[in-house]
């Protein structure tokens, strides 16, 4: 890497789109979306690049054309104080992928204590990896069967985080959080991203988890939650999970591996279920906080489950929220009723 002359530090804007990294630790975590506009401070350039940071973060690389002319034409900045530049490699920066560091703080305290760290952004969904080094027991996850598949749940993860409205301007507050598996994978919010979006949810979409062994399903759950409620201000007591077919058959496992569940919507099915059609509920029976909702179309094959779900938790625990369709997620007005349901503000 070769730097022409120093300058003083400009801050300018991107003429292009960038996929920025998310920093932790001095090594990338995952990635944010920033828009042509958004501000960034000339740190270096370079003979191959500029160097950039943005919001105090670490440096990093990016081509020169995502920035105007004009911003560039003057000889190179010396690295601000207290920032030491990182180089990505040239895999990593595309013209489609230019990443801008986002530091995340690794425990509660430090999103705090710490103003002068930049925070995640509001309203803004990026990818974070994460990983689960230590596996659980296989006769705490009523799915596992074997010490074997306990150690397969062991890897890399990731989930797509959503932090709302007011996260950073409410250093004090602590936030619900919503879990969500997809049956195909790469979950999103989809029908219910009004809802959570106006009721202040933390929204975490697992990638790994779908249709399958249930290894990875648990793997990336347990790396997903543990590694959020380190970095974001979750509400203890406040946690829900969501998911349609095989994702509500995960999310009912998701409920009994952590504490703090108060509520599950069963999108299009039961809870997961053994060899035998028995379903494992024991941990979902003996949670008394947690309420249960179920959403299912008029003509979903899955619908026999409604009535045996009805038998096993009675009218205090459950409430079913039929609706005009077949095996799909449920409509952002079933769901919210579902949701209103299941915190105590609805009898139906």
């Amino acid at each position: 890497m070769i730097a022409s002359a120093s300058t003083q530090a400009k801050v300018t804007t991107l003429v292009a789109e960038v996929q920025a990294p998310i920093m932790a630790e001095g090594k990338q975590i995952g990635s944010v979306k920033l828009a042509p506009g958004a501000t960034v401070t000339i740190v270096s350039i370079e003979s191959d690049g500029v160097m950039v940071s943005r919001g105090g973060g670490e440096p990093f690389k990016v081509p020169k054309n995502i920035l105007p002319a004009e911003a560039i034409v003057v000889t190179a900045a010396t690295p601000l104080p207290s920032q030491t530049p990182v180089s990505l490699s040239a895999a990593t920066v595309t013209p489609s992928s230019k990443p801008t560091p986002v530091a995340i703080p690794a425990s509660r305290e430090s999103l705090s204590s710490s103003p002068s760290t930049p925070t995640l952004e509001d309203e803004v969904e990026m990818e974070i990896t994460c990983a689960l080094t230590q596996a659980p027991s296989y006769s705490d996850v009523p799915v596992l069967e074997s010490y074997k598949e306990a150690q397969n749940t062991l890897g890399t993860y990731h989930y797509k985080l959503r932090l709302p409205k007011g996260y950073n301007a409410n250093t004090n507050q602590h936030w619900p959080c919503m879990f969500i598996m997809s049956a195909g994978g790469k979950a999103s919010m989809g029908p219910m991203a009004n809802y959570l979006k106006s009721n202040g949810f933390v929204v975490v979409m697992l990638v790994e988890a779908k249709n399958g062994p249930w290894e990875p399903i648990v793997g990336n759950f347990l790396a997903a939650h543990d590694d959020v409620i380190k970095r974001i201000r979750i509400d203890d007591d406040k946690k829900y999970a969501t998911g349609m077919s095989g994702g509500a058959r995960g999310s009912s496992v998701f409920v009994q591996l952590r504490p703090g569940f108060c509520g599950l919507i069963l999108q299009g099915a039961g809870p997961a279920f053994d060899e035998k059609n028995n379903f494992y509920i024991a941990g979902i029976q003996s949670n008394s906080k947690l309420r249960i909702a179920m959403t299912m179309g008029s003509s979903d094959n899955n619908k026999i489950e409604t009535d045996q779900m009805k038998k096993l938790f009675g009218a205090q625990r459950l409430a079913v929220f039929d609706f005009n369709g077949g095996h799909t997620w449920a409509p952002a007005e079933v769901f919210e009723k579902a949701m209103k349901w299941v915190n105590g503000s609805t009898t139906r």
